[in-house]
C-alpha cells in the first residue's frame, strides 16, 4: 500500500486523476455551498471546488491530509454512518469508493440523506466489460465487488435520479498502455543511475513537461469520446464509469 505521500503524489500528478478533477470542474459553480468528498484520503478532488464550504472523510489518512488541506474540515467515518444531518450539502462525491463497501445500499443512501434536494452527487468507480472481479482484486485493491457500466447505474438508480452518465479514460488507456511502461522504464533508469527512489510522478521532467503536453493533447478528445454509451475498447480495456446523480 502506498504511504501518504506516495499517494499524493500520485494523485496530484496522475492523468487520470488530473481528468477527474476537470469533470469535477464541471460541477463547480461561484455561487458557493457545501461540498462532501466521501472515502477523500487526499482530498485533492475537492480542489475544483475551494469557493465552497469543504469537508472531507476517510478511514486513514485524515491526520496528514489536514495538514495538507486546511481549507477542509475532516473527519474519520464511514460511508454507511456519514456523521452530518440531512440535506447538508449541495455536491457529494464518491470517487473509486462504492467498490470498497460490502453494504453499497446503505453507503447510496447515506449519500443521499446528506444530499440537498437539489443537490448532486458525483459517483465514480472503476468498471470493465464483464464487471467481475478478477483474480487478487480484493487482496490488492480492496475491492469487495465489481461493476460494468449497466450494473453501476442499475446500483444507482435504485436510491437516485441518473442526470449523466460518462466512461473517462477510453483516450488516456493509449497513455497507460503504450506511452506510461516507457516512462516507468526510464524512471526505473533513472532510480539506478542516481541511486534514489522518486516515483514517476515526482520527476520534473514528468511533472513540467510530460504531463501538460498530454493533457492538451488527450483531453479534448476524452471530452468528445467519454459521453458516448458504448465504445469498442471497452470490450478490452477496464476504464471507469462516472455518474452524475440527483434526488429526484
Amino acid at each position: 500500500m502506498l504511504t501518504f505521500e506516495e499517494q499524493r503524489y500520485e494523485v496530484e500528478n496522475n492523468l487520470g486523476s488530473q481528468y477527474t478533477r476537470h469533470q469535477l470542474l464541471k460541477l463547480a459553480t461561484p455561487c458557493g455551498g457545501r461540498v462532501l468528498d466521501i472515502g477523500s484520503q487526499t482530498a485533492d478532488n475537492l480542489e475544483p471546488f475551494r469557493q465552497y464550504d469543504l469537508f472531507g472523510f476517510d478511514i486513514e489518512f485524515i491526520r496528514e491530509a489536514s495538514k495538507r488541506k486546511r481549507s477542509v474540515m475532516f473527519a474519520t467515518a464511514t460511508a454507511t454512518a456519514i456523521p452530518f444531518k440531512d440535506d447538508s450539502f449541495d455536491v457529494v462525491l464518491m470517487n473509486h469508493v462504492l467498490e470498497h463497501i460490502p453494504d453499497e445500499e446503505s453507503a447510496l443512501r447515506e449519500a443521499k440523506r446528506v444530499l440537498k434536494e437539489k443537490g448532486l452527487l458525483w459517483l465514480a468507480c472503476p468498471t470493465s466489460y464483464l464487471g467481475k472481479l478478477k483474480p487478487g482484486e480484493t487482496e490488492r485493491h480492496g475491492h469487495v465487488r465489481a461493476y460494468n457500466r449497466g450494473s453501476l447505474i442499475s446500483a444507482a438508480q435504485k436510491q437516485l435520479t441518473v442526470c449523466s452518465a460518462q466512461n473517462p479514460g477510453r483516450v488516456l488507456w493509449a497513455y497507460h498502455h503504450l506511452l506510461l511502461p516507457l516512462f516507468v522504464y526510464v524512471n526505473r533508469v533513472q532510480m539506478k543511475l542516481l541511486g534514489d527512489k522518486k516515483l514517476l510522478w515526482q520527476r520534473p521532467w514528468m511533472i513540467k513537461v510530460m504531463n501538460p503536453l498530454i493533457r492538451r493533447m488527450f483531453f479534448p478528445l476524452e471530452d468528445l469520446i467519454a459521453p458516448i454509451p458504448w465504445w469498442p475498447g471497452d470490450l478490452f480495456f477496464d476504464g471507469n464509469t462516472s455518474l452524475t446523480l440527483s434526488k429526484k
